[in-house]
Formats: C-alpha cells, structure tokens, sequence
C-alpha cells in the first residue's frame, strides 16, 4: 500500500522567514472511497480561516491499518502572518489531500491524532463522500450531510410524520417499525440506523451549529410479498424539543421488482 499528499493552494507554498507560526488547525476531514480502485482519499480542511493569515507547510500523514481496520490522519496544516484567525472573509482555507491505495472493503475506525471521530464503513463499497468535526473538546458530529442528496427521494408526507412525537427514538419510528411483520409470503427484513449527525454547514444561511444538529434514522425494509415493490428505505431527521422527539423531515425510495428499475433504488413509481 502506498500513500501520496497533494496540497491544494492557491498559489505557491511560501515560507515566511519573518513571521512565526500562528496557528496550526485541522477542522474537518472528509474521506471518499473508491471500490473499483480500492483508493481511499483524504482531505484534512483548515475550516474558516482569516486572509489575515498565510499558508506555511504541513506535515500531515495517512495511515490505513488494515489488520487493525483503523484509519489514522496525524499533523497540522500551519499559518503564519499577523493576528488571531477570525471569521470575517475565511479566504485562507487550506485543504490538504491524502490517499492510499490497495485498502480492502472494511468497516474502520477512524481517528485523527489520539482522538476518534468516527466509523468509516466501507463495506458497501460507496464512493458517497463524507466529511467529519476534528473539534478539539466539543462534541464530534459528522457532517456528511446535503440536503441535495436527497433530490432524488421522495419527502414521505403522506406518512404525517410531522405530527409523530415519541419519548424515544424508537417511539418516534413505531409507524415504520409496525410496517414490519411475519408474512406467510416474502421474507421481510429491516434494518434500523442512528448517528448523530449535521448538515454541511452554508456560510449563506444564518442558522446555528445547534440548528445544523440532528439524529439520522435510516431504516430499510425488504422481502415484500408484492409483485411490483420488493422494499423501501425511509431517511429522517429527527431532533429533540420540548422534552419530546419529532421529525424535521423523512423522505423514501422504493425498490422495484420489475421494470427498469427493478433492483434499483428510485423514488419514480413502481409498475
């Protein structure tokens, strides 16, 4: 297995002889995997950082750990120039990209330093790109999330998730949880996910860190005794308010078992 480092800049790295070291950040790390090419890449991002700053060096480092399944990024991406990093234009962002080549299907441990931050399942061979919280201290959210990858879901309002309420998560999804059951035909399955998570922050849109803050559930059904739909997926935020757990939003697929999209997730009707 080999591992590469590009970094990405604006213009050519520059040492400032005059100045020392300001700052030295990594604020986000988005991984994205390639399966056919068994290539994993990184990018350790700086996060918002001021044009008040410059870009010195790095000394960033990949290490996948495959009889381990863990996958570990080291170092800092440097700044120097004159005061503190504040938010006012974010023009200095840096990101730094790593890969590694030849990493197997695996469901790693992902952590950059001694801090963990996240599972990185890569069982399913996805090439969906996901980016993670480095922040020291507070707690860590995955913001993988755009609400653009929903474009082709279905919001699943004639489920009146809006006026679901529960005590639990559990008790939120029983509607979905009820669907299942032991039929005489078809071999029904269900699987049911929860992360924590965000969306990917907008620096157009005036909500808050607690706003962009959601649990994910995920529940898939299959092995429908149905001739035209073999079985539906089902993504919801859910947030907590009022001592009581609610939907935001849900939105479904459906799996066709006929037709051109048989075995195709769609949000198109099944014929």
């Amino acid at each position: 297995m080999r591992a590469t480092r590009t970094i990405l800049v604006a213009g050519a790295a520059m040492a400032l002889a005059q100045t020392s070291v300001a700052q030295a950040r990594v604020r986000y790390i988005c991984t994205e995997y390639n399966a056919a090419e068994k290539m994993l890449s990184i990018e350790a991002n700086s996060g918002c950082t001021s044009s008040s700053l410059r870009y010195v060096d790095n000394d960033l480092a990949l290490n996948v750990d495959q009889s381990q399944a863990s996958i570990n990024v080291t170092g800092d991406i440097k700044f120097g120039g004159g005061g503190q990093i504040h938010t006012a234009d974010c023009m200095a962002r840096k990101t730094v990209s790593l890969s590694a080549e030849a990493v197997e299907r695996r469901r790693y441990s992902l952590s950059y330093g001694d801090q963990y931050i996240g599972q990185l399942d890569l069982l399913s061979g996805s090439t969906v790109r996901k980016c993670h919280s480095v922040t020291r201290g507070r707690p860590v959210f995955q913001f993988s999330m755009n609400k653009g990858i929903f474009a082709e879901w279905n919001e699943a309002s004639n489920f009146d998730y809006a006026e679901w309420r529960g005590a639990s998560l559990a008790e939120l999804v029983g509607p979905l949880m009820a669907g299942f059951s032991a039929e005489e035909e078809g071999r029904p399955t269900m699987e049911l996910r929860i992360s924590q998570q965000m969306w990917r922050p907008s620096y157009t849109s005036n909500n808050s860190r607690s706003d962009n803050q959601f649990v994910a559930i995920e529940i898939e059904r299959g092995g429908f005794a149905d001739d035209s739909v073999s079985g539906d997926r089902f993504f919801g935020e859910a947030v907590l308010a009022g001592g009581a757990w609610r939907l935001r939003n849900l939105w479904r697929q459906n799996m066709c078992a006929r037709g051109t999209h048989a075995g195709q997730w769609t949000m198109e009707l099944c014929p």
